[in-house]
This record gives C-alpha cells, sequence and structure tokens, in this order.
C-alpha cells in the first residue's frame, strides 16, 4: 500500500459522488453585439465555494484505510457563466453529502445569497443537481410569499385539489370533453378561469419550499418523498465521528511499512546513498583538506609563484581550427595580421620595355629574320637563323666560322675573309 503524496484519483469504491452543474447571467442593456434593441444575458464572472458540512469521516476501505478530511471546493465560471471545474468542463463531482453553496459575483447588482445543498448518487450526469433549482427565491422587499408543497404520486388526468387543508390529487368523475360534471366557476370565478398562486395559496413561480436555517422542514415534505437513505447514513456516521478522541495503536493498523512500528533506519526503504569519505592528506589529518606545498597531494597557494611565474612553453602545434579569427579556412585563402581568413588579391606584371623589367614574349626564327618586332626577345636559335640567311650572301671565298666566345678570343690572328659568328 502506498500513501498518497499529491492529488490523486480515488478507488471506485471508496465513496459515492453526485454531479452538480449552474449557470449565472446577468440580464443587461441592450448592446451593439446584435442588430435588435432588446435587453441581453451576459454570463457571470466569478467563482462558486461549496463548503462541506461532514468536515471529517473515516472509511473502512480495506486497501485504502484514510481519515478523511473534506476540503472546501471552487468551482469557477465560464466566459458564458457556466459553472465549470479545474479542467474547465461544465459542472463539478462532489461526494455525497451536505454542503453551503456561496457565490461571488464580480459587477452583480446584489449578492446571491447562500443555500444549503444535498449531494446524492441520483446526481449524475444525466440528471445532475442544478443550482437553478435550489438557489431560493428572493421577492421585493413587501411582498408576501406563499409556500405550496406539491405531493408526489400523480398521474395523468388527476386533478390537484384542496382536501381538509392538504392538497392532493384525485381524479375527477367527470368533465373533460365528457358529458355531465360541468364546472360552473373555480374559487369564486366564472368564464375564462386564470388562476394566480395566491389564488392557490402557493408561492409564485420559480420559488420554492421555505427553508429553515438552511433546511426544509420535514412537516413541509411530503411523506410520499423518500430520503437518500445512503447520504443519511454517511452524515450519522460523519457526526458518530466527530467526537472521536484519543490515539489509535499503530499495531492496531494494517498496510504499514515496517518502518512505522520498529523506528529502525535499516527498515527505511528508498535511503540514499552515502559516499564514503574523500581521500585524507596524512599532513592535515582530516577528510578533503590539503596541506599548501608542492606535493602531489598538496595544494598550492593563492601567491604561489608557480601560478604566475613566466615558462617557456615545451614545443608543440596546433590546428587550424584552434585558430580564434573570422572567415573561411582553406587552400585558396591566407591569414592575414587582423586574424581574418582572406583571399589573395589577383597580381599583373606589366610588359617589359627598354626602361623597365617586365613580361617579354620570345620570338620565333621567322620573327627574328624579319627583323620588325619592337616588343620580343630573340633567342639564340634566332641568331643563328638570322646568320644562316646572311652566310648565303657572303661572295665565294669568304669563309663562315661559328663558336663560343671563348673559342673566339683564343683565335690570335682573325681572317678578313672569314664570317665569325659567336653563338654564346
Amino acid at each position: 500500500m502506498s500513501l498518497p503524496v499529491t492529488a490523486e484519483p480515488l478507488p471506485s469504491s471508496f465513496t459515492s459522488f453526485g454531479k452538480v452543474v449552474g449557470r449565472v447571467i446577468q440580464l443587461v442593456a441592450d448592446t451593439a453585439a446584435d442588430t435588435d434593441n432588446k435587453p441581453e444575458a451576459k454570463g457571470g464572472v466569478g467563482r462558486i465555494t461549496f463548503t462541506p458540512k461532514d468536515v471529517i469521516r473515516t472509511t473502512a476501505e480495506v486497501d485504502y484505510p484514510a481519515i478523511v478530511l473534506h476540503a472546501t471546493a471552487t468551482a469557477t465560471l465560464s466566459a458564458n457563466g457556466t459553472l465549470t471545474d479545474a479542467e474547465n468542463k461544465p459542472g463539478i463531482w462532489l461526494a455525497v453529502g451536505s454542503y453551503t453553496v456561496t457565490f461571488e459575483i464580480t459587477g452583480a447588482p446584489r449578492a446571491i445569497p447562500a443555500v444549503d445543498i444535498l449531494v446524492t448518487t441520483g446526481h449524475t450526469d444525466v440528471a445532475p443537481l442544478d443550482l437553478a433549482t435550489v438557489v431560493p427565491y428572493v421577492p421585493p422587499t413587501g411582498t408576501v410569499v406563499q409556500t405550496l408543497v406539491v405531493p408526489a404520486g400523480g398521474l395523468e388526468g388527476q386533478v390537484l385539489t384542496l382536501e381538509g387543508g392538504d392538497l392532493a390529487w384525485i381524479t375527477p368523475t367527470g368533465g373533460g370533453s365528457g358529458t355531465g360534471g360541468a364546472v360552473d366557476s373555480v374559487n369564486g370565478k366564472t368564464g375564462v378561469v386564470v388562476l394566480s398562486a395566491a389564488d392557490l395559496g402557493a408561492q409564485p413561480a420559480g420559488s420554492y419550499a421555505t427553508t429553515v436555517n438552511g433546511t426544509i422542514p420535514d412537516n413541509q415534505i411530503p411523506a410520499s418523498i423518500a430520503r437518500d437513505t445512503e447520504a443519511q447514513s454517511y452524515a450519522d456516521a460523519a457526526k458518530a465521528r466527530a467526537t472521536h478522541t484519543g490515539t489509535q495503536p499503530a499495531s492496531t493498523v494494517t498496510g504499514l511499512a515496517t518502518v512505522a512500528t520498529s523506528g529502525a533506519y535499516a527498515d527505511l526503504s528508498g535511503k540514499p546513498v552515502i559516499p564514503p569519505a574523500p581521500p585524507s592528506d596524512a599532513a592535515a589529518g582530516t577528510a578533503s583538506l590539503r596541506t599548501l606545498g608542492t606535493g602531489a597531494t598538496q595544494a598550492a597557494a593563492g601567491n604561489d609563484a608557480r601560478l604566475s611565474n613566466a615558462r617557456t612553453p615545451t614545443a608543440h602545434s596546433h590546428p587550424v581550427t584552434d585558430l580564434t579569427a573570422t572567415g573561411t579556412s582553406d587552400t585558396t585563402t591566407f591569414l592575414r595580421g587582423d586574424n581574418t581568413w582572406a583571399t589573395p588579391p589577383a597580381t599583373t606584371t606589366p610588359d617589359a620595355t627598354t626602361t623597365a623589367k617586365g613580361i617579354v614574349e620570345l620570338a620565333t626564327n621567322v620573327e627574328t629574320t624579319t627583323g620588325t618586332d619592337t616588343v620580343r626577345a630573340v633567342t639564340p636559335a634566332g641568331v643563328k637563323a638570322v646568320a644562316d640567311t646572311k652566310v648565303t650572301a657572303v661572295t665565294a671565298g669568304v669563309q663562315l666560322w661559328t663558336g663560343t666566345q671563348a673559342a673566339y678570343d683564343a683565335i690570335g690572328t682573325k681572317n678578313a675573309a672569314t664570317v665569325y659568328v659567336v653563338t654564346a
């Protein structure tokens, strides 16, 4: 057995319940919400409180023994004034028994008087107890109110008559659409007779039996109306228990855990796990405490030089992802001095001239022998090509010599009939 810690559903056999419904509206002057000019109904704003008269009871439920304290229940009014429970559902379920109902309606021109109700198992979803049927009629000041208690047991075709000072249902012996038994007058009235409540000594429509201290006296309840014996038994039991005093030995209460009677810590379930004591520094002699020093188990003081002296870091490397920089690092970017990954700007090298360095294109043999290009550089092969064209023009008897500069310099006497071509 487990005892409730928070609100929880009760076993179906624990107690009996009845349902109470109601609605509060205010009659207000016409508004622009519709097209007519007639008064309108506006949902009441506020709450309705149900205070149990049976404050305490006990239950003999085998698997759920408990002392039951009836808490006050409160229901709010929806936008249209309907009584709703905590789940915003119409109506509220209450344990059977007697309650005092009080109304707190915001902006109401007058207060709704408190009323006592008796909730029974007969108040179901189909036939709930409607507060509109139990709130007493409050007549204007100075109005004389008469109470009429209509007996039960009337059958179709019977009429209500006054016999010996009491109302009773009787079966008429004639009249209606048949012959005979014609009525000459009713209560001294003839012709088309309209009877008021006063003519019958009755309370006006919409009112009910007069209550005394919130209860209808027995002499106003016809014998044909049976009392709710189940609700009465609960009320009687609650009254008997209300004067109960003294203590109850734990040994007479079933379902208690062993620890409830032994009081031993070992019998307690769900005990917390207590961790072992932390390792102790022998010099300190107390768990979790450390002496100051440079030992492996000692603590460093706040002014320890090791916390602030300069040290040469050991050689190590970091991946690019360790760098704090903006932009994207990849094979096409570089890291600038302002911690930004950037793409190198495009570079353009100017063409070479006779006065400035630059990019120069090599001339082909044809361009070299043509001899008109001023922007291309001549290669040794081009020079040879030009020389070869010149050799063909040399007259007979002239020799052609080709070689390096060093070989040319080594020639002591140059032959005037020889053309010397230095190729490198």
